[in-house]
């Protein structure tokens, strides 16, 4: 049998399917039970959090056979056609590759033709950012005075680049970034029936890779699969994705309290040498500084931090020797660091940099203190 890869597999069929996306698959369900239907919808948010999913599964809702109905089948004719992208009244088209007016104008050709036998004809565009200015401005009539029975939804991974002309003629929703629970969870259940085993906190570092996609962090299962077979550990995650383990940032974090710049530099470079990826560290490393900031401010830190993923005992320990002034400059230099490395091909010398200017962080000082003191 032909392998599909885990994203396409798991991907939701039905609106109880959907993840993380509650207060949307509410609205759009009722909006179908009420009868009113919009015309055109907007979804943004991230990669990989469920736009086009939930685009089709409305497509299927809409036009099921025992619909208009707020959980399609997933088993009539017209739900099967949907799902393997075969319906002729359901067109999913890539908004990167049709930006032009000519294009914008073929499809408004065909928008003037009745369903041919599905409800509702259904124009699912991906990434419509990429649609250039004057096709929007073609399609604006179109899309405000829709022929009977026509629904358009876009999705964007960029709304600011959508002209308020099109916004205001759409129904928007912004589709949140997936929690780590919820990657987890999903994780857990794909890996059950698939006969993976796992140990630790091997999908944790998988879902924490994802970074709130759902799609990205299956994915990295994938990769993650085929690297292990079917038993995954917690050394072979670290070595796939390149992350660094919890050991390794509170070493460095020792080094930090010490002020030891030399050491600092070489756990770097022997960080690099194992070939482990240094945005991972740096985004790493500034959840630590979090973790540290949360312990000295809270009664109950547990409440605010993972006790599955952090040692409580180590961060207490080590949050003795911040001050809060310096845990918030640090967090800023790499929060600052992480999206200059993204830019730049001198990554690791950025990252070097800024090791070495964590370990020179002070305390602030009050204006009025010093001056009092000096007199």
């Amino acid at each position: 049998m032909e392998f599909q890869v885990s994203a396409r597999k798991w991907r939701p069929q039905k609106f109880s399917e959907l993840i993380g996306q509650e207060h949307i698959v509410r609205t759009l369900r009722n909006a179908i039970e009420l009868g009113k239907i919009s015309h055109a919808y907007l979804f943004s948010g991230t990669r990989g959090v469920g736009k086009t999913t939930t685009a089709r599964v409305l497509a299927k809702a809409i036009n099921c056979e025992k619909g208009p109905t707020p959980e399609p089948c997933d088993e009539c004719d017209f739900c099967q056609e949907i799902k393997l992208g075969n319906s002729i009244d359901v067109r999913e088209i890539d908004g990167a590759s049709k930006t032009s007016v000519d294009d914008v104008r073929e499809l408004i050709e065909n928008i003037q033709y009745v369903a041919s036998a599905c409800r509702y004809k259904v124009y699912i565009i991906d990434e419509v950012h990429m649609i250039s200015r004057n096709a929007f401005n073609a399609l604006l009539k179109t899309l405000e005075e829709p022929p009977p029975n026509v629904v358009f939804i876009f999705a964007t991974t960029m709304l600011s680049k959508i002209p308020e002309t099109i916004l205001s003629r759409c129904q928007c929703f912004e589709f949140k970034p997936l929690s780590h629970k919820q990657i987890v969870k999903q994780l857990e259940l794909i890996c059950e029936q698939e006969g993976i085993q796992t140990s630790g906190l091997s999908l944790e570092k998988i879902a924490k890779s994802g970074a709130g996609s759902m799609r990205d962090a299956q994915s990295l299962l994938d990769q993650v699969i085929a690297y292990c077979g079917n038993k995954i550990e917690n050394d072979s995650v670290e070595e796939v994705l390149g992350v660094v383990g919890r050991t390794t940032l509170e070493k460095l974090v020792e080094h930090l309290i010490k002020k030891d710049s030399v050491k600092l530099i070489e756990s770097v470079q022997s960080i690099i040498t194992d070939g482990k990826d240094l945005n991972f560290l740096c985004r790493d490393l500034a959840e630590y500084l979090r973790n540290l900031m949360m312990v000295k401010l809270s009664n109950k830190p547990e409440v605010l931090l993972d006790i599955q993923v952090c040692n409580l005992e180590v961060l207490q320990d080590q949050s003795k020797a911040f001050h809060l002034d310096e845990l918030q400059q640090m967090f800023s230099v790499l929060s600052r660091t992480e999206a200059e490395m993204k830019r730049s091909s001198l990554a690791h010398m950025i990252f070097e940099m800024s090791i070495l200017r964590l370990a020179d962080v002070r305390p602030f000082h009050r204006i009025d203190d010093m001056i009092k003191t000096i007199n």
